[in-house]
């Protein structure tokens, strides 16, 4: 695979939902981390990794998935057989969550089966959620599906 994209939503006051983004794990930002890493270790830094001692940083709150209907991304490494797609879309279905698009495309290296991705139309994050255990729990389905919300900007 090409490598993945991150996505961090942040609620601030007074900015409101913020979203940021960039490369993730993938070929060229994973090994530039390690070779940061190796380079700081042979300098012998001992510098703490978040830029303060951890007893210094700050916990986060626990944040809950906002629960307003929005199109989202669903991510799962199922078998490459016939009637997997058909039970996956039968759950949606049983759930209410309209389909925009499927994409199948053979797994990561490392990986079993194929990669699917499905994207929604605007469904709850909750509701996905629930969907996405029930497929977690089908024989064929080889990873727990990642579920995210797809954040659009607002038309200018």
């Amino acid at each position: 695979g090409g490598g993945g994209e991150n996505i961090v939503v942040v609620d601030a006051d007074p900015l409101g939902r913020v979203a940021f983004s960039g490369p993730g794990a993938g070929g060229g930002p994973t090994a530039s981390a390690v070779a940061t890493n190796l380079a700081g270790i042979a300098r012998g830094s001992r510098a703490p990794s978040f830029g303060r001692p951890a007893a210094q940083v700050d916990t986060s709150p626990n944040v809950t998935p906002d629960n307003r209907a929005v199109p989202h991304f669903l991510r799962a490494l199922v078998e490459d057989r016939p009637g997997v797609l058909a039970n996956l879309t039968e759950i949606l279905a049983e759930q209410n969550i309209s389909v925009e698009t499927i994409h199948q495309a053979p797994a990561d290296a490392g990986e079993e089966g194929v990669e699917l991705v499905i994207t929604t139309h605007a469904v709850a994050t909750g509701d996905l959620s629930s969907a996405a255990s029930k497929i977690a729990a089908l024989p064929f389905v080889h990873s727990q599906p990642s579920v995210y919300p797809i954040l659009k900007e607002p038309a200018q």
